[in-house]
């Protein structure tokens, strides 16, 4: 018989088994997971199962023999078995992958990533206390993380509210990516903003004119570099009238601006210079 899922009671058996003589605070410090976490595994206060990565910290300090494919069989990343032996399967598809061979050796990568929810001050970005699901990215997208999209300040770059949108982690983005930053010690979500640097000066731009730059300072971090998108849901008419509507505003107060020139006496070739002085007013 084979188990496929997160077998909570018996994962947190094996936790507990783990634990050796020592309390869940020196089992969290030597593995490196956070106390909170351990804590709510073994109290079985968790619906999913921790990600590969997680495991392999657990299995690596765990006492009494706990090793990471009972760990990974336990929270349904491996198949579990009563057999007394392990059955031989050819061209198996384990998360994605396909493998070769006896179950129990398979090596195993992370192909679920975390979910992030509402960020907390204080912790890594990818700690267990910033999420509670994790995803499946998309074929041929590399992700370490994702993020559901909220607001509609990257609509008109085709993100809309719902979709999730997967990041790999990154400090240093180039201009023009697309980025999650945040406001470093605020408990906060990140957002999701173009990240436009010029002359020293760098922004997090939204993709809808109604929404100002942010001007990134030292109280922000990146996060992470957008690299796909899902969405279970398609872009009906009324994406589209949204569109149109801001089109014609934005054509509207352009024809106020120029007409008020004109009635200024302002020639197209004045108008053209000052703006162009304004563009370098902008930038410092």
């Amino acid at each position: 018989m084979f188990i496929w899922k997160f077998d909570k009671s018996r994962f947190a058996d094996l936790l507990q088994k783990a634990l050796g003589n020592r309390n869940m605070s020196e089992y969290a410090l030597h593995s490196g997971v956070s106390l909170t976490y351990i804590s709510e595994l073994i109290k079985q206060e968790r619906d999913n199962p921790p990600l590969p990565k997680t495991l392999r910290k657990l299995a690596e300090k765990a006492h009494n023999g706990v090793t990471y494919e009972m760990l990974m069989a336990a929270a349904g990343h491996l198949p579990d078995y009563t057999a007394d032996h392990v059955p031989d399967f050819s061209m198996v598809g384990v998360g994605g992958a396909v493998v070769v061979g006896q179950v129990k050796n398979i090596p195993m990568g992370a192909e679920e990533v975390p979910l992030l929810g509402p960020i907390k001050a204080g912790v890594p970005i990818l700690s267990e206390d910033n999420y509670t699901e994790t995803i499946t990215p998309p074929k041929g997208v590399h992700a370490d993380f994702a993020a559901p999209v909220e607001g509609d300040s990257m609509r008109y770059a085709g993100i809309f509210p719902g979709d999730i949108a997967f990041f790999r982690e990154c400090q240093e983005p180039q201009s023009g990516h697309i980025v999650a930053a945040r406001v470093l010690d605020v408990d906060a979500a990140v957002n999701l903003k173009y990240y436009i640097k010029k002359n020293g000066h760098a922004v997090l731009r939204s993709a809808n004119p109604e929404y100002p730059d942010i001007p990134f300072t030292e109280n922000h971090a990146v996060v992470g570099i957008m690299t796909g998108l899902i969405r279970d849901w398609a872009p009906d008419v009324h994406d589209y009238e949204n569109a149109i509507v801001l089109k014609e505003r934005l054509d509207d107060q352009w024809r106020e601006a120029v007409m008020q020139a004109i009635a200024d006496g302002i020639s197209p070739k004045e108008f053209s210079s000052l703006v162009t002085m304004m563009k370098k007013f902008l930038k410092g």
